[in-house]
């Protein structure tokens, strides 16, 4: 199956979710009412209101983003709504978050006497349990990050990597994490990378079809896709034109280096200048040349010899 081009549209505004206060959840049962329309704002809470003990609390609070329950007598209703996510996270996921900080509630001074928000068995709960557990901390704001946020963060990460992605997680992840969170980029990128080919596998042609039918039936999904394929693709051209300038210049070192091995010393052409020199270097061969030639009578042959050798007075 080719690769899929996603069509990015109007980017929408991304907001960062705003958490007025950090009430209590009451420990008796928690009735989940009916979703609001979008236009109301990210954060509901119910009747805190009426728990506020000053003015200038109440002044804080963004009214617009409060809605009242009708009974102060029922039951305290908590909605936790981020904007752009469709999905609140779940009571238990909440009631998670409640019990760290309750546990955590005598610790003063450095947050290395935290106990970590992860469990020490974090690697057998489910992608999907760890997740909304993360969209929970999320909403809360649980600080600080190093112990609550990053290690949940940090193990969803490496399973979005390591396992090739389906259209379900992917459209769990959607549904909890808002977009502008490095979850959600690291879930799109993991499809790109799988459907490339990675050390863990390939992405199967039955499950790209799946995830490329969900994202084209959600425009915002499909312009995240967008967005992180524009980037992958210019990431890609900046290191391709990284890799050939510096293939060429090893190209021109090598060259340069090769010439540097042909530079020798010319020969010197005989002048005017230098002729005294050469005719005074020639002077002692001939010399020498004249002291090996033979005698007179050697050059007439008279004598007798032997093997035409001369002697004397023969």
């Amino acid at each position: 199956m080719g690769s899929k081009n996603f069509r990015g549209g109007a980017l929408s505004q991304k907001k960062t979710p705003t958490i007025p206060i950090r009430p209590t959840l009451p420990t008796d049962s928690v009735r989940k009412p009916a979703l609001p329309p979008p236009e109301v704002i990210d954060v509901f809470v119910g009747d805190i209101l009426l728990g506020l003990s000053t003015k200038s609390d109440k002044e804080r609070l963004p009214v617009a983003n409060v809605v009242s329950s009708p009974d102060c007598n029922s039951n305290k209703q908590l909605h936790l709504i981020i904007n752009g996510v469709a999905e609140e996270p779940t009571v238990s996921a909440v009631k998670v978050c409640l019990d760290w900080m309750v546990l955590n509630s005598g610790v003063n001074g450095k947050s290395s006497g935290l106990v970590p928000l992860a469990p020490v068995d974090i690697e057998e709960h489910s992608t999907t349990t760890i997740i909304d557990i993360y969209s929970a901390a999320f909403c809360l704001d649980m600080r600080p990050v190093t112990i609550t946020i990053q290690p949940l963060r940090a193990v969803i990460m490496a399973r979005l990597t390591n396992n090739m992605p389906a259209v379900e997680l992917l459209t769990y992840v959607h549904a909890r994490v808002p977009d502008f969170d490095s979850v959600h980029t690291r879930a799109i990128t993991a499809y790109f990378e799988w459907f490339d080919g990675t050390p863990y596998g390939r992405l199967t042609n039955a499950e790209n079809k799946k995830i490329c039918d969900y994202v084209e039936t959600d425009a915002g999904f499909n312009q995240i896709f967008y967005e992180v394929q524009k980037s992958r693709r210019q990431k890609a051209y900046f290191k391709s034109k990284a890799a050939k300038a510096a293939k060429r210049a090893a190209a021109e070192r090598k060259l340069q280096k090769g010439w540097e091995g042909l530079t020798t010393t010319p020969a010197t052409e005989p002048s005017a200048d230098n002729m005294s020199e050469v005719t005074a270097t020639a002077a002692p061969a001939a010399t020498t040349a004249s002291s090996v030639q033979s005698s007179p009578a050697e050059e007439k042959g008279n004598g007798k010899g032997v093997g035409g050798k001369h002697v004397p007075d023969a």
